[in-house]
């Protein structure tokens, strides 16, 4: 009779050793499967839909995880639909991506998870083969590369960049390739000439905020029914006005970032006004169109205005601008002069042909003036603050003929022969910034998530 009852104990020791064994493995999820390309190195080659399975039947639910590589926060968390033994997943982007992913599986009384893998739809071996971006001339400039998902605002000084990204705002070291962030969960960023300062929205409202001090305060309540469009700062940086659509009615707030306080500007003019330009001693530049009724406001052109806030005299800069001409802002040379591109068209019965030209707006003078250069389209062109050096993008051509994907930048001298620099491939830059002290200069390419650095020799 004990032998019997021993010999029980002892199977039933053993089917729940095997029953404990057997659930452990189930409850190991590190083997999640990926379909897959190629693998390369740890990497997943993938395309732009990828399916993902897990074999976790005992789970509750799994989630998988995906996180951008470069980004410490989780971007996205996709819920696995249950067939049979398997948990299913997928996963579509179409854009350029490199993801960190891993699995969350939940059980009764813990949660398992998983090792990380990445997964990847850009080729590494097509793209050590394949540069965007060549140097033309080494002995004339040094050429820095490093894959980074941000948007440049400027530079802080000679060695940091101020960034931002999809929802944060930091500072970047380009040489380690390295964010420092010192906002999250903030949009809308405007920072001042210096680049030390920025204003920003988050859901609490807009807010102030100096780098250097980490001096930051609230300086005005919105609501989801407000739309930030705008905000200028003033010269010596005390104060800011703000675009606000409210009601479908754009108000103009004029805000004192010394005592905070907030004045609503009451301008009773014919003109609907665009990007704000500079603001210095109640007169502030912009661009505006005339308040047409209807279809006819939305094509007419905008014109360059300067518009004193107390008298509410307004001066149009560009009174020749024609309906079907263009005006655009390219970049901020220094704190008081601005590029500006006007495009015109003309029309005849045979053809249409354009002509652009660039001009320097010295807000403090009040002055438009043309400048000196030609450019080829998309007009790609940066002055450095003591105006005494430009870069630019231009058309590649062989034996005079154009060549659709190449473009040539190139950097230029007062008074010296321009010199061809770098040769661009598929993607180009649509801005160029300065540092401080002139010796460098950065772009991105936001197709390829990939900041250059380009170092005079």
């Amino acid at each position: 009779m004990h032998k019997k009852l021993f010999t029980i104990l002892i199977i039933i020791l053993i089917l729940s050793t095997l029953g404990c064994s057997q659930q452990n493995e189930e409850i190991n999820i590190d083997e999640f499967n990926i379909s897959y390309l190629e693998k390369i190195d740890s990497k997943y080659l993938v395309g732009n839909n990828v399916s993902i399975s897990v074999n976790v039947p005992n789970a509750k639910s799994v989630q998988l995880i995906i996180q951008d590589i470069e980004e410490s926060e989780i971007e996205d968390t996709i819920e696995g639909k249950k067939s049979g033994q398997q948990w299913l997943f997928e996963y579509e982007n179409n854009d350029h991506f490199t993801k960190e992913i891993w699995i969350v599986a939940n059980f009764n009384k813990e949660q398992r998870v998983s090792e990380k893998k990445i997964i990847t739809n850009q080729d590494q071996s097509y793209e050590s083969v394949f540069e965007n971006i060549i140097t033309i001339n080494p002995d004339k400039v040094n050429l820095l590369k490093q894959k980074v998902n941000l948007d440049i605002i400027g530079w802080l000084d000679n060695n940091k960049i101020l960034a931002k990204d999809k929802n944060s705002l930091f500072l970047y070291d380009i040489y380690k390739n390295q964010k420092d962030i010192i906002v999250k969960d903030v949009w809308n960023i405007f920072a001042n000439y210096n680049k030390n300062k920025v204003i920003y929205e988050n859901e609490d409202g807009i807010h102030f905020l100096n780098i250097q001090t980490n001096e930051q305060k609230k300086i005005f309540d919105n609501n989801k029914e407000m739309i930030l469009k705008d905000l200028i700062w003033s010269r010596n940086e005390n104060k800011i006005i703000l675009n606000i659509i409210e009601d479908d009615k754009e108000n103009l707030y004029l805000i004192n970032l010394i005592d905070e306080n907030i004045k609503l500007l009451e301008l009773d003019i014919n003109y609907q006004l665009g990007n704000m330009i500079y603001y210095d001693n109640n007169y502030l530049f912009c661009f505006g169109k005339l308040k047409l009724s209807g279809d006819e406001n939305k094509n007419h052109s905008e014109h360059l205005l300067g518009l004193n806030i107390n008298t509410k005299r307004i001066k149009d800069y560009t009174p020749d601008i024609q309906l079907v001409d263009d005006l655009k802002l390219l970049s901020q040379i220094n704190e008081n002069e601005f590029l500006i591109q006007i495009s015109s068209a003309t029309i005849s019965e045979d053809d249409i042909s354009s002509y652009n030209a660039i001009y320097i707006l010295d807000a403090r003078k009040k002055s438009l003036n043309k400048y000196k250069i030609e450019l080829d389209s998309p007009y790609i062109f940066s002055l450095s603050a003591n105006k005494n050096e430009y870069i630019y993008l231009s058309n590649s051509r062989d034996n005079g003929n154009l060549k659709s994907s190449e473009k040539i930048i190139i950097i230029g001298r007062n008074n010296k022969e321009d010199t061809e620099i770098l040769k661009t491939f598929q993607y180009y830059p649509s801005n160029f910034y300065w540092s401080k002290d002139g010796r460098k200069i950065a772009f991105y390419l936001e197709n390829s998530k990939e900041i250059f650095l380009i170092e005079k020799n």
